[in-house]
């Protein structure tokens, strides 16, 4: 086994290093700045990002949070893009940053509420110069999708995607989103940011995680929350952000990256013609030094490193559980990699890690291993979760530590050493397979600044690792001081920022667009053929019987399979599905034991998931062509002859008491669950689970049963890979995996409750400082054109910043760092659609923020200006995407069942161009106006007036226990 293993390696590192060796390309423009290119023919879009080299640890000491402050204002615009008259608006600008100035050093109550008052008058003002959103208007009538950015503790990135034939204009708008940056809007963004905030504050164990990188990094930025300190975030400094932007995003720190369909050596002329020009006019440095060196933004501040063991014990949380950290100082790429294969022999997906085999033995609940790697400094942790409320803190930490030691000793088999070998080069083949990973992998090697070199050969290193060069950067890092960082159960009180005393900002420049905007859209643009599917060569579809049918696609990357074997038997038609599918998942067969089974498949590379929806079983296999027929087998033995070890119900029971406890603490599982509670009423899914008394209840045999019924009902199958249909025919009737008599699914969809009159459900809890609103319309049953009119709809409503909902919900108001609205429907009509939107607000703003959202969905809100940049975006969505390879068989299976016999784009593209605004008002008033509108609210009652929701209809409150079974 040991040389197949290698000769294996040795082919898939050979066979893909070349490729990725002739995609990637990696200069300097003039201007000091790093360009990686990355080709990606798959699809004919692009990926664009502009990566600055400063993220949080940068923040100033007194000005926490601004990294990623600047990163929302670098969405408002510059002095040419987002205004209508700059010199006007510069007056006001000025004045409203110099009184953040004064504000930023003024401690009195009374005189901080005039001042703030003051910003609110002169912020209305300048707003009659602004044009909200323009940037992302302007990117989303390229046809630009998720348009977005984060902030990093190192970094700070700016992307989006775009259609392949806009790389100019893309090149053209990011050029001048930095070269001018102008931080309108300041006081709405800054409500966002407090909106965001407090959404954390909200989620128990994201706080607890902040406070372990607290005590993990001492006295430095990686310590602190990237959002910021709420004292900074309160006093804010517009001229600050200026000096932060001049220091940090310049040409020099910052790298472009494009991924997908393009030719590096035609972009290359672009891009020297576009941002190879960029230089910073905002600041005094305006002239461009072309011999500039990089610029090194490392904080040099020193981790202090562990002296002794440490344990810190909290009591924050609703469940007991912990990290143990080893500090991870001074490691190059090399190390780190080791560093991620000692975690794989820890706990990996495929379960045959140490920490693994100690949960599924029950000896702990849970333990997870991550290698949290920054520039300067990272971490090796493990979360854990102690078996239950009796077993102690050290009992389970104790379990950790000897593990730790046996990597340290090397008390590892070689099975295991090379089995997570193959896991990790088997995803390190697959993640290049989408446009979007490969996105990922530019953004990695830019963050790390690893060498393209290095990277392609990547797995030629790990080829070669032995198992003492790991039991060495065991002993080289492991064997250090280390940190316990637990929380025992309770309740830890945050800090909240509460909504600042000011009016909204009123939109009046909405409907106008910039000079810069104009000279955008007369650049010329050669058209985009868009890529269709065709149905009989795309997919090559045969039956099995009259009960089964095959659809296969080639797969042209790589020699790696997945198939989908789906039964018509889902949670609906037995809901102990869901337990009866945990418990199998850790079962071996009769023949062979689970570790034993879990390790066969990892040594091949293979996988092996089952899972359930409200309609379908589902087993998804993938691996290597080579083991194709090996892998269907010894799967095939698992589903119909698994052993029965019935002390993983235990297992079950434990997890089930853990989740129970920690989806208890949080907003947005309320939310939805209570949605869930109006929509589907005592069939909704958190009151159809079986609960813990039931679970106690059941035999391994009656859960077995379950999945041996599964596997009696008709269904189908969606592979792709490189075996003919006929032979995956030959395989699969080999194998025995379908019955001759099989029964007929229902393929029914969980059942809706009829609404009738409008009303309010809430669910209160004081704990929250947010509340999770949702609204819903109930509709109808839509056909035909109807469906591409939907998306046009939901386009103009939520798809962008520049959509009506953000803008008017987020942008001028400030009531919510998350609200969207959207129409669904079954793809084969068997319910009614509805129409869904969303807002995360806090509590105090609950009021305004029902009766702005009741307002914009009940109503239709007229923007002409915005239809014709939806429609746009929607017309090059379709245009310029392709699915991936490993969809289209599910895709074409679909789009059979719906009726059609071609790819219904080409159709739908042409209907969106004869829409206009008269077609949208009309799809509002069939399918959404004069409805009932049910509101749900997940928050603390006691903050907001109850009563003043009467207007919108009858109020209920619910208690927990209503709609969640425990």
């Amino acid at each position: 086994m040991k040389k197949i293993l290698f000769i294996l390696l040795f082919i898939v590192v050979n066979t893909f290093s070349v490729k990725v060796q002739g995609r990637i390309s990696n200069f300097y423009l003039d201007n000091g700045m790093q360009v990686l290119l990355l080709e990606d023919h798959s699809q004919p879009e692009i990926y664009g990002a502009v990566m600055v080299h400063a993220g949080s640890k940068n923040d100033p000491e007194d000005n926490t949070g601004m990294a990623h402050y600047l990163e929302h204002l670098m969405f408002k615009g510059t002095n040419k893009m987002g205004t209508t008259e700059w010199e006007n608006e510069k007056v006001y600008l000025d004045s409203i940053s110099d009184l953040y100035d004064t504000l930023h050093i003024t401690t009195n109550e009374a005189k901080r509420n005039g001042l703030l008052l003051k910003i609110n008058s002169l912020s209305n003002t300048a707003t009659q110069y602004a044009i909200p959103n323009e940037v992302d208007l302007i990117l989303s009538n390229i046809g630009s999708e998720n348009i977005n950015a984060f902030t990093s503790k190192d970094v700070t990135v700016y992307y989006n995607k775009f259609p392949a034939n806009q790389l100019e204009k893309w090149l053209t708008v990011y050029t001048e989103r930095f070269r001018y940056p102008v931080f309108r809007l300041f006081q709405t963004e800054l409500e966002a940011i407090y909106e965001e905030y407090n959404m954390y504050q909200d989620m128990p164990d994201y706080v607890f995680y902040q406070d372990f990188l607290a005590a993990a990094f001492p006295n430095h930025p990686y310590g602190r929350e990237i959002v910021g300190y709420p004292y900074h975030l309160k006093n804010p400094q517009i001229s600050a952000m200026k000096n932060f932007f001049c220091k940090y995003y310049q040409p020099n720190n910052m790298t472009l990256i494009l991924v997908g369909d393009f030719l590096a050596t035609e972009a290359k002329s672009l891009l020297y013609n576009t941002i190879g020009n960029l230089h910073n006019d905002l600041c005094d440095n305006t002239t461009v030094d072309e011999t500039q060196q990089r610029m090194d933004t490392r904080t040099n501040l020193s981790i202090e490193k562990l002296k002794e063991n440490r344990i810190v014990t909290t009591q924050q949380t609703t469940t007991k559980k912990g990290f143990l950290s080893y500090q991870i100082l001074n490691a190059d790429h090399n190390d780190a990699m080791q560093l991620e294969l000692l975690s794989y022999i820890l706990s990996n997906k495929s379960k045959t890690g140490m920490l693994d085999k100690l949960s599924n033995e029950k000896k702990i609940l849970d333990a997870q291993t991550s290698f949290i790697e920054n520039v300067e400094s990272g971490l090796f942790a493990i979360s854990y979760a102690p078996n239950s409320d009796n077993q102690t803190f050290e009992e389970a930490e104790q379990y950790l530590l000897t593990s730790i030691d046996s990597l340290c000793k090397g008390n590892f088999s070689d099975e295991i050493f090379n089995a997570v070998k193959m896991e990790y080069l088997r995803n390190y083949i697959t993640e290049k397979e989408s446009l979007r990973g490969n996105f990922y992998i530019a953004l990695n090697l830019a963050t790390k600044n690893i060498p393209i070199d290095d990277y392609a050969q990547q797995e030629n290193y790990i080829r070669k690792i032995s198992k003492n060069d790991l039991i060495n950067t065991a002993k080289k890092y492991l064997q250090a001081n280390h940190l316990i960082f637990r929380s025992d159960i309770g309740n830890k009180t945050t800090e909240k920022l509460s909504k600042p005393q000011w009016g909204a900002i009123s939109s009046q420049n909405a409907v106008k667009k910039s000079l810069f905007a104009e000279e955008i859209e007369k650049l010329p643009v050669n058209p985009i053929k868009p890529k269709i599917l065709d149905f009989d060569k795309s997919v090559k579809t045969i039956a099995y019987n009259d009960s089964y049918t095959l659809y296969c696609a080639p797969n042209p990357y790589n020699d790696i399979f997945s198939l989908d074997i789906v039964y018509n038997y889902g949670n609906l038609q037995d809901s102990t599905l869901i337990y009866a599918i945990q418990y199998l998942n850790l079962q071996g067969s009769k023949c062979i034991s689970f570790d034993k089974f879990q390790m066969d498949l990892q040594t091949i590379g293979a996988k092996m998931e089952v899972y359930s929806t409200d309609e379908e079983f589902h087993i998804h296999l993938s691996g290597f062509e080579k083991d194709l027929e090996h892998i269907v087998q010894i799967c095939k033995d698992k589903l119909f002859n698994p052993a029965n070890d019935e002390t993983k119900i235990q297992n079950l029971i434990q997890e089930k008491n853990y989740n129970t406890k920690s989806n208890k603490g949080y907003a947005n599982y309320w939310g939805y669950a209570l949605l869930n509670y109006v929509q589907y009423g005592n069939r909704s899914a958190y009151l159809t689970e079986p609960s813990m008394k039931q679970l106690k209840k059941y035999t391994g045999k009656q859960l077995l049963d379950t999945i041996s019924k599964a596997l009696t009902y008709d269904g189908y199958v969606t592979y792709t890979g490189n075996h003919t249909p006929n032979e995956l025919l030959t395989i699969i009737k080999n194998s025995y995996l379908f019955t001759d008599n099989a029964q007929k699914g229902e393929r029914t969809l969980r059942p809706v409750q009829n609404q009738k009159k409008s009303r309010i459900i809430i669910a209160s809890n004081k704990d929250f400082s947010q509340s999770n609103i949702y609204f819903y319309i109930q509709s109808k049953k839509i056909e035909g054109k109807d469906k591409a009119i939907s998306s046009l709809y939901n386009e103009y409503m939520s798809g962008s910043m520049g959509s009506v909902i953000f803008q008017e919900v987020r942008e001028l108001r400030s009531l919510g760092y998350s609200a969207y609205s959207y129409f669904t429907y079954d793809y084969l009509n068997r319910r009614p659609c509805y129409m869904l939107a969303m807002l995360g607000t806090q509590c105090d703003k609950t009021i305004e923020g029902c009766e702005v959202m009741q307002e914009l969905t009940t109503k239709f809100p007229e923007r002409p200006s915005k239809f014709e940049i939806a429609k746009e975006a929607s017309i090059k969505h379709r245009e310029s995407t392709y699915y991936t390879f490993r969809d289209i068989p599910s895709i074409i299976k679909n789009w059979k069942e719906e009726g059609y016999t071609q790819d219904p784009r080409p159709q739908e593209i042409q209907w969106l161009k004869e829409a206009n605004l008269d077609d949208l008002k009309n799809f509002h008033t069939q399918y959404i106006a004069n409805r009932p509108l049910i509101v749900t609210i997940a928050g603390d009652k006691t903050r907001f007036d109850v009563r003043k929701l009467k207007k919108i209809g009858k109020i209920k409150i619910v208690k927990y226990k209503s709609f969640v079974k425990e």
